[in-house]
C-alpha cells in the first residue's frame, strides 16, 4: 500500500518503479531523474508536437480528457489525461519538471495506463494516487 525510494543525492540519479493489476486493472509507473536543466514546454504542447509529427491518422483517435496545473507533494506540476478511442485506453500523466541540480526536487513523472472503461472510478483512483504523493524524509 505504500512505497518510498530514499537515497543520498549524487548527480544524474534515476529511479523507476512500476506496479500493475488491482481491481481496476491499471499499470502505474513512477520515475524520478535529477536534472541539470528542467524540460521546457508543457505536457500539452509536447503532446501537440507529437501529434503534428505523427500525422492526422494518430490525431483522429487521441483526445485530451483533462489538462491542468496540479500540485502534488508540495510541487507544482502539470497533469495530462488523454483518451485513445481507437485503442480503448486512458493515459494519465503528472509531471514535475524538477529543479536544476537538485536531489530533493528531481524531475518526477507519474503515469497510469488503463482500459477506457469505468472511467469515473479510474479518474477517482488517479486523483487519489496523485494526492498520495509525499516527499520522503532522509533516514
Amino acid at each position: 500500500p505504500r512505497g518510498a525510494v530514499v537515497l543520498p543525492f549524487h548527480e544524474q540519479e534515476k529511479a523507476k518503479a512500476a506496479f500493475q493489476g488491482g481491481p481496476l486493472g491499471v499499470e502505474v509507473k513512477l520515475s524520478t531523474t535529477s536534472t541539470g536543466a528542467p524540460k521546457s514546454g508543457s505536457l500539452m504542447s509536447r503532446f501537440g508536437e507529437s501529434v503534428a509529427k505523427a500525422g492526422a491518422a494518430f490525431a483522429a483517435g487521441a483526445s485530451p480528457v483533462r489538462n491542468r496545473g496540479r500540485t502534488a507533494a508540495g510541487m507544482q506540476g502539470e497533469e495530462f489525461v488523454m483518451r485513445d478511442s481507437e485503442g480503448g485506453d486512458l493515459y494519465f500523466m503528472w509531471e514535475f519538471k524538477g529543479e536544476a541540480d537538485s536531489g530533493a526536487k528531481p524531475r518526477i513523472q507519474l503515469q497510469m495506463i488503463t482500459k477506457d472503461e469505468r472511467q469515473k472510478e479510474k479518474m477517482a483512483y488517479w486523483d487519489a494516487l496523485v494526492d498520495s504523493l509525499r516527499p520522503a524524509s532522509a533516514p
